[in-house]
């Protein structure tokens, strides 16, 4: 029997970046941010963000995320009566799955996540994941409602940009869908850390209500074959 698996760990020799592009294959996730599951208290609600993640205002459980505002939950209908009903995009949860549910601000654009990734490694080419939901259903509550539009970036210690993707605008649906975005970017020589960055492109007031989970890292590495009798 034959098996094939990515190696990750920087000692071992990888596919090194070549303009941001990878010749191999990603392996397991190396990061992660899933924002957790209910397993262990049953709550539809987490506790807020760390300090520093985020610009925005906490609401807790209260069902009232408004613009400005965001919350941890299992779903977006209990951050807001307007939004829609539907789990995290988690398929592996024990439990519910919790998700960050933003409603942006009215006033102004901007980034609304920073999160810093460690334990990286230099030259090597990352792939960055990310899953996005437009939470407002096209159910006549705006008329018509604004679009989402976010731009997710990853930058280097010196906060250059190494890679970054826009949804564009993402209009209300009847039925939204999870939709994941992905790009590569190359970790500069001699540096193990990145700093993840969400930025909201689109005022908040009748629209603009997001969720985003599953932000992970995956490693570009080459195949080993392992052959066992």
């Amino acid at each position: 029997m034959k098996l094939f698996f990515s190696i990750l760990l920087c000692t071992i020799t990888l596919y090194t970046a070549n303009a941001q592009e990878c010749n191999g294959s990603f392996g397991d996730p190396v990061f992660e941010e899933t924002f957790g599951d209910n397993s262990s208290t049953g709550s539809n609600f987490s506790g807020p963000l760390p300090a520093g993640t985020t610009n925005y205002t906490y609401s807790g459980s209260n069902g009232n995320t408004q613009d400005g505002y965001y919350t941890v939950t299992t779903n977006p209908n209990y951050a807001l009566s307007s939004l829609i009903s539907t789990t995290d995009h988690t398929t592996d949860a024990q439990g519910q799955g919790y998700m960050l549910v933003v409603n942006a601000d009215e006033n102004s654009t901007g980034e609304f996540y920073r999160k810093s990734v460690t334990n990286l490694c230099g030259s090597l080419v990352y792939q960055f994941s990310a899953y996005f939901l437009n939470a407002l259903p096209d159910n006549g509550v705006c008329n018509p409602p604004i679009p989402c539009n976010i731009k997710f970036v990853v930058e280097d210690e010196n906060g250059n940009e190494l890679g970054s993707i826009s949804t564009g605008d993402i209009d209300s649906a009847t039925n939204p869908q999870w939709i994941n975005y992905t790009f590569e970017f190359s970790m500069p020589e001699g540096t193990n850390s990145v700093t993840v960055v969400l930025i909201n492109n689109a005022l908040g007031g009748c629209g603009n209500d997001l969720a985003i989970d599953d932000i992970t890292f995956r490693v570009c590495g080459s195949l080993a074959t392992v052959s066992t009798d």
